[in-house]
């Protein structure tokens, strides 16, 4: 549960452990296979070789977890269309890495991805999910940068990828990793998870499960923090569910401010966003 006992929290101080946590890790040779894919450069020419499926760049070796995410392939992103690169995860079944690609209206094909990260076809009781890193800019080939949350894109995605989650799914979103500083510094403060920036996104896009905050302390082998958001099995869960978050966000409106300066500033955003989410979708 969320703790609602707001205390003023050190934010440098935080930052400078997370960097001895990811060194640490780094050190330590991660095996999360979040981090196999962090930060790699790809070529987004149509290859002449593998699997094409739709409007996508290149399906190596398609699997479930590949065909469900080539699903993104020539949809509509704001002013742009996603092609998505994947291949299957050769130690896990089911897995596969993929990067969702940007095309312009001339046809020009993005030279770093919008989003990135790993895919699962589910099975053995377990529904398909997805965790994603989405990237604050992106890059063409004649060095034009488009801005991710400026153009809409982010939302854009996020929404994309919720259509893939299936009831009893769910999405995981790193909020470490630049990008999404003010969901970081929001659950560092203790906002809770829905009343953050990303949280709304993810709740209006159709995740009206629990959520979970993937912190680990100990920096591990856990990959980057993220953000889980669940969509519900039935409506019985669905009912039970926001119940506990119509009453984990009126808690929180209610709870006594102990924090000033840039911190009263973001929690008093996330409590302006905790009383739209009420208005809009609790009324």
């Amino acid at each position: 549960k969320p703790n609602h006992g707001l205390k003023r929290v050190d934010l440098a101080g935080q930052a400078a452990n997370r960097q001895a946590e990811q060194a640490s890790a780094s050190a330590a040779k991660s095996t999360s296979e979040a981090a196999a894919f962090e930060g790699r450069a790809i070529h987004t020419t149509p290859p002449t070789e593998g699997a094409q499926l739709g409007d996508n760049l290149a399906i190596a070796a398609p699997n479930a977890a590949c065909a469900l995410v080539a699903r993104l392939g020539g949809q509509r992103c704001a002013d742009f269309r996603l092609a998505i690169s994947a291949r299957p995860i050769r130690s896990r079944s089911g897995w596969a890495y993929f990067y969702a690609m940007l095309v312009g209206p001339r046809n020009e094909y993005s030279t770093t991805a919008l989003a990135e990260g790993v895919a699962s076809a589910g099975g053995r009781g377990v529904r398909p999910w997805l965790e994603v890193r989405i990237h604050p800019q992106v890059v063409f080939a004649d060095q034009m940068k488009v801005e991710t949350r400026e153009r809409g894109l982010e939302k854009g995605v996020i929404e994309a990828l919720a259509a893939l989650v299936p009831p009893g799914g769910h999405l995981m979103v790193d909020y470490e990793s630049g990008g999404q500083e003010e969901t970081f510094a929001e659950l560092v403060l203790g906002v809770p998870p829905l009343a953050t920036r990303l949280g709304e996104m993810l709740f209006a896009a159709g995740f009206r499960g629990q959520f979970k905050d993937w912190y680990f302390s100990e920096g591990g082998h856990e990959g980057p923090r993220k953000l889980q958001a669940n969509k519900p099995v039935d409506e019985q869960m669905a009912e039970r569910v926001l119940r506990q978050h119509h009453h984990d966000l009126r808690a929180f409106l209610a709870a006594r401010m102990s924090v000033d300066g840039e911190q009263a500033k973001i929690i008093e955003r996330a409590k302006q966003r905790a009383a739209f989410i009420l208005a809009e979708f609790f009324t």
